[in-house]
Parts: C-alpha cells; structure tokens; sequence
C-alpha cells in the first residue's frame, strides 16, 4: 500500500501542473494527508458577430485570432488581449471562419 503513495501523489502533481498549463482553471482540495481532489473547468471562448465588430469572449491569455475566407485565404491576424473584446472587422458580405488557438467558429457577415 505505501509503495503506491508517493507515486500517486506525484502523478497527482504533474496532472494538476499539466492542467494549469494548457488553460484550465481548478481549485484544490485537501482532504488528507493521502487525498487530493481537483475540480476541473475550463470556459469555453465565446465568439459571435454583431455590426462590424467581431465579439470575443473568455479568452484566457493574450492570443492571435485568424480570420479565413471559406476558401482557406486568410483575410485577417488580429492581435486580442486576454478577457472580453470587440475588434472592427472592414470585411465583405459572406461567411468567414474565426480560429482562435484551438477554438474554430463559422461567422456570416451580412
């Protein structure tokens, strides 16, 4: 039984470690001295498209947000900052693909 301690904490550790670095919020608990429990969430980035400004929303870091014609051309490199924001988009009626890191949106200009 102890020789599964130490491991256990240390996989514990690198798991918490590994979470924190790829963006996800969690709060730890300690129940005792061999019992550690996380909970997990990480929010979603919310993306939407109202009157020639681009809505983002949750970002968790300062990050580049590339817009794509439906052709795969890149249009547009936006540099956002962490939290909310609204960026102007001067762009053609159609529809655009938002990519921001791993998060992808279809956006329809009108």
């Amino acid at each position: 039984m102890y020789s599964n301690v130490i491991p256990m904490k240390f996989f514990r550790i690198i798991l918490l470690c590994l979470l924190l670095s790829a963006g996800y919020a969690f709060s730890v608990h300690a129940q005792s001295a061999d019992t550690i429990t996380a909970d997990i969430t990480k929010e979603k980035i919310k993306i939407s498209y109202a009157e020639n400004r681009l809505i983002v929303k949750n970002l968790p870091k300062d990050t580049v947000i590339d817009i794509y014609s439906i052709f795969g051309t890149k249009v547009a490199i936006i540099k956002a900052k962490a939290g909310d924001g609204e960026y102007l988009l001067n762009l053609a009626k159609g529809y655009y693909i938002v990519k921001i890191e791993e998060t992808v949106k279809k956006v329809a200009i009108k």
